[in-house]
């Protein structure tokens, strides 16, 4: 069902990821450097930010599903080195295999697949670029 959805989804978070990170750091180096007025400052702000909640949703909907498909890893490792029932054992080994190598979640054109360190490095990116404009 997600590769069914990520045909789908996987260009829209393509472009969007795409054009949100130049998007940020443009508007916050225009917000330190530039003049405007509070009121402009003010719908800036408010564009910003509501760009920004965007964001964060369509990613951490889009982690949730990654963490939440790998939640049940730890459980199935215990019970493969617990219990020694040859057919079963087998099956969750190939399932955890499979686990283990597949990207499972959404993904962005297929070049990553969004998880929660992907979050902190976009964030992180902006954040650097941000500093570095400032500094200028």
């Amino acid at each position: 069902m997600i590769y069914t959805a990520n045909r789908f989804w996987k260009y829209y978070l393509f472009v969007f990821y795409a054009s949100f990170v130049p998007m940020s750091i443009i508007v916050g180096y225009g917000l330190l450097q530039g003049e405007f007025y509070s009121y402009e400052k003010l719908v800036i702000l408010l564009f910003s930010t509501g760009n920004v909640l965007v964001m964060l949703t369509l990613s951490l909907n889009a982690a949730s599903i990654q963490t939440s498909a790998y939640m049940s890893y730890d459980n199935l490792y215990c019970l493969t080195v617990k219990r020694n029932f040859s057919p079963v054992l087998d099956e969750i080994n190939m399932f955890l295999m499979r686990l283990n190598y597949d990207n499972i979640g959404f993904s962005c054109w297929d070049l990553f697949t969004i998880k929660p360190s992907i979050l902190t490095t976009v964030t992180t990116a902006i954040l650097t670029y941000l500093l570095a404009l400032k500094n200028q």
